[in-house]
């Protein structure tokens, strides 16, 4: 096989593996500004389709994934964070879900926690709908 074929043969996987991930451009992590009551911090974030998680078999830890609404944009901004997050930052506490954070300058209201050991497309720390 040529390199021109091999190529192809793994542009069409990674199309197709992040077809049935979800996963898009915009779902690499990127830095965003996190500002809590306690402290503020740098985190990995990214911005995540409709299909993120339903696509990974992910199940919500605490709380819930994204609703339909949640993904036509608008003025109330949510957010899911990580397990690692969780634990990290935000100390364990249940009651992390219904809390309001800073996120890049924008109130956003936290409905998820997603379970242990979640992590497609890299080490993000939060997702965000992308509208």
């Amino acid at each position: 096989m040529d390199i021109r074929m091999r190529a192809s043969v793994c542009s069409i996987a990674l199309l197709l593996g992040c077809c049935f991930l979800g996963c898009s451009r915009n779902d690499t992590p990127q830095e965003m500004n996190l500002v809590t009551i306690e402290a503020s911090r740098k985190v990995s974030g990214a911005l995540v389709n409709r299909e993120f998680f339903v696509s990974s078999g992910a199940r919500p830890y605490l709380g819930r994934f994204f609703t339909e609404d949640e993904f036509q944009g608008g003025p109330s901004v949510v957010a899911v964070v990580s397990y690692k997050a969780w634990q990290n930052i935000f100390g364990s506490r249940p009651e992390v879900v219904g809390s309001r954070i800073q996120l890049d300058g924008r109130q956003t209201t936290i409905v998820g926690v997603a379970e242990p050991g979640f992590s497609p497309g890299g080490p993000s720390e939060i997702w965000i709908p992308k509208p």
